[in-house]
């Protein structure tokens, strides 16, 4: 009988009426990230700030900005271009969170469109789709063509190589669980509510895979390999993220780094104060994080005919270390953050990607998968060489030591203080018992509201006073109407790291502090 004749794909083009779960989708994707996209605490929340400040400026400050900020040139040049002909309304948050939503929702479309046809039963497309999007977490941070923008669109490439050989096969009598559109729903509110699921349903289901297909073993630990190699550049700098680590947890051995580690991803539903301020939304982000993981997960077992229950556990099990290790080797700069997990998709999606074998008798599909897969490699590879060489990556090679700059804030606050700083993070750790006033210096419009304090604590990168004339401007007028009581500088140095990016800049690299400055009433 051929095979053909068995085909249980759903046709999705004869009429609109079928696209309707394409439609509910999007809308919930577009709804939801506008919920959360405006949820902003402070002005200048993320890269709408480089947005903002290029439209403002000029060409010098355009080409400053490529050479200080890691994002790859072609995002300034979007912001640029856009802005020649609307600065007035560029320079607006609403619509630069806009452009978000309308790229982020064409990606969505496109990615359906290519998967739709590849696939025989909505539960099949459930996971690609999971992480298409989560990718909506990106759509906050300004237009879809940042860095991490790279690492989403490796990870939807790499999925586009996995099927129709994903290994998952269910049965046409077997009736699901629930309704598809049910887990749709379920997969999308966990999504949107957090990216801690990302890094935990990926290996899960590289697992569950391997756990279902075994003659896919070697090509899948050959392409895990290829993986780790091409993203070696990425992992040669963050491993410093180890000795910081083993800070926190006193950890002598890589034993008990590991430990510690995988303790941290279980015990943050609880507590996040560790090595990393404990924000409100901690609580949204992990919890829903670990119950969408058992509600993705418990489906499968229908799949496993002899042991069910073993093959969820063992996943869970598994996926949990996977994730919080390769999270924490693969963290650049706060490890365990929302937004930077999407560091994690390429690499542990390549693998996927490249195990794959080749569909006989579609060589359409198959030079599609290629064409995919050097698209996927070259993302990695540029990606990596824009976070090596760009200037400002080099600060990446420094652990900014948060609480101590936060209790030295506590310590020196008294009656009437203004707290001025250039980094939301600091904003984060004392934000529970703030001082009676705190200004983020880019907001500022009027420097004489820095007037009439008995102190000014000012915590800052000098490197920033170049680049940002409106420090300057602050630390003069401070020079001039308070007295310069007291200052301290912060850094911490990873000599292996600052080694490495040296030889790849063949230049020597100066190291960048944060410098924590107090000033007293003049009279």
């Amino acid at each position: 009988m051929n095979p053909d004749s068995l085909d249980t794909r759903p046709d999705f083009t004869s009429d609109l009426s079928k696209n309707w779960h394409l439609v509910t989708v999007i809308g919930i994707a577009l709804v939801l990230s506008m919920c959360l996209g405006i949820r902003g605490i402070y002005p200048t929340w993320g890269d709408e700030t480089f947005t903002i400040r290029i439209a403002s400026g000029s060409w010098d400050d355009f080409v400053r900005e490529i050479k200080m900020d890691v994002h790859p040139p072609l995002y300034f040049a979007l912001c640029f271009m856009v802005s020649m002909g609307a600065k007035d309304i560029f320079q607006s948050m609403e619509y630069t969170r806009g452009v978000s939503y309308v790229i982020f929702c064409l990606t969505m479309w496109l990615c359906y469109t290519l998967l739709k046809s590849r696939v025989r039963s909505m539960e099949e497309l459930l996971f690609p789709m999971l992480l298409i999007v989560s990718s909506a977490h990106l759509a906050l941070f300004g237009p879809m063509l940042r860095y991490y923008s790279l690492a989403t669109l490796g990870a939807i490439c790499a999925t586009l190589l996995l099927l129709p050989e994903t290994g998952y096969k269910p049965s046409i009598d077997r009736k699901p669980l629930f309704s598809a559109h049910v887990w749709y729903a379920v997969a999308l509110l966990t999504a949107f509510a957090s990216s801690y699921l990302t890094a935990v349903i990926i290996p899960a289901h590289l697992v569950y895979l391997l756990k279902r297909s075994r003659d896919k073993a070697k090509p899948f630990l050959i392409s895990l390999g290829f993986a780790i190699f091409i993203s070696l550049p990425l992992l040669l700098l963050s491993f410093s993220q180890i000795k910081m680590h083993q800070e926190f947890f006193n950890t002598p051995n890589l034993l008990g780094l590991i430990i510690g580690i995988i303790a941290r991803m279980i015990f943050s539903l609880y507590s996040f104060a560790i090595g990393e301020s404990f924000r409100p939304w901690d609580w949204f982000y992990t919890i829903p994080a670990f119950i969408a993981l058992l509600l993705i997960v418990f489906p499968f077992r229908q799949s496993s005919e002899k042991n069910p229950t073993g093959l969820m556990i063992t996943t869970l099990l598994i996926s949990l270390p996977l994730g919080a290790i390769t999270l924490s080797l693969t963290g650049v700069g706060i490890e365990f953050s929302a937004s930077r997990l999407m560091f994690l998709a390429p690499m542990m999606l390549i693998p996927l990607g490249m195990s794959a074998a080749d569909v006989p008798g579609k060589k359409s599909g198959n030079s599609a998968r290629k064409i995919a897969l050097l698209f996927l490699v070259g993302i990695n590879l540029l990606s990596t060489f824009f976070y090596a060489t760009q200037n400002s990556a080099i600060q990446s090679t420094y652990i900014i030591p948060w609480e101590k700059i936060s209790e030295k804030v506590y310590e020196n606050v008294e009656d009437n203080t203004l707290v001025l700083y250039d980094d939301d993070t600091l904003a984060y750790w004392i934000y529970w018992s703030k001082p009676d006033k705190m200004i983020n210096i880019n907001t500022l419009d009027d420097l004489s509201v820095t007037d009439g304090f008995n102190r000014v604590i000012i915590v800052y990168s000098p490197r920033d006073i170049t680049s940002s004339g409106i420090l300057g401007e602050v630390l003069e007028r401070l020079d001039a109407n308070y007295r310069w009581a007291e200052n301290w500088n912060y850094l911490i140095e990873d000599e292996q790291s600052i080694r490495f990016k040296s030889i790849l800049l063949r230049r020597s690299i100066e190291p960048i502090k944060k410098v924590l400055r107090i000033y007293d009433s003049a009279g």
